[in-house]
């Protein structure tokens, strides 16, 4: 059942309404491109597809390069202590970055820090925890979630750091759990 909420009684006040966000860089991108580099051909593609499903994503400059400064010293699991006020501030901001939530967030500082940082799923949060994830976690509930993985990979044997959260997600997905979303 289609359930109308509004009827236009032009095109320019449908275009008023219209709150996504402008594809004017994209298509000047595409016509400065000379489309030889794969790398970049493939970043339009996926700056397209990203558009089209509203899920852009802008992060600063500024804190791409905090976060690549605390990777210098962040090298492993081992670090974080050392750095928590900053693992926690970084991620704080990234969350308050447009497009990025808790997922994207642990996932761009993993990236960053594979060997020190996990990434914070529903199907991993539900493993460690045994209940599903908040909708918001903030930097202090990221660290307490990074700690309690630590203390899970330190019972494991024979799995790299990096691969925790795999683990975890796996482990969840074979329970035949869903993903809420």
């Amino acid at each position: 059942m289609i359930v109308k909420t509004k009827t236009y009684s032009n095109a320019k006040e449908a275009l008023d309404d219209y709150k996504y966000d402008s594809c004017d860089d994209i298509i000047e991108r595409i016509k400065n491109c000379n489309f030889k580099n794969q790398r970049e051909n493939a970043d339009i593609i996926n700056e397209i597809v990203l558009w089209k499903i509203n899920r852009q994503t802008f992060v600063k400059n500024e804190l791409i390069s905090d976060i690549k400064n605390l990777s210098g010293n962040v090298r492993s699991y081992n670090d974080i202590s050392s750095y928590e006020n900053e693992i926690k501030d970084i991620y704080n901001k990234l969350i308050g970055s447009k497009g990025v939530g808790a997922a994207m967030a642990s996932t761009i500082l993993k990236m960053f820090m594979p060997e020190a940082l996990p990434i914070i799923d529903q199907r991993a949060y539900r493993e460690i925890y045994g209940k599903d994830m908040p909708s918001k976690v903030d930097g202090n509930a990221y660290f307490e979630y990074v700690k309690k993985v630590i203390a899970q990979f330190e019972k494991e044997r024979g799995i790299h750091f990096p691969d925790m959260d795999k683990v975890l997600y796996q482990r969840d997905k074979a329970s035949g759990q869903q993903v809420k979303y």
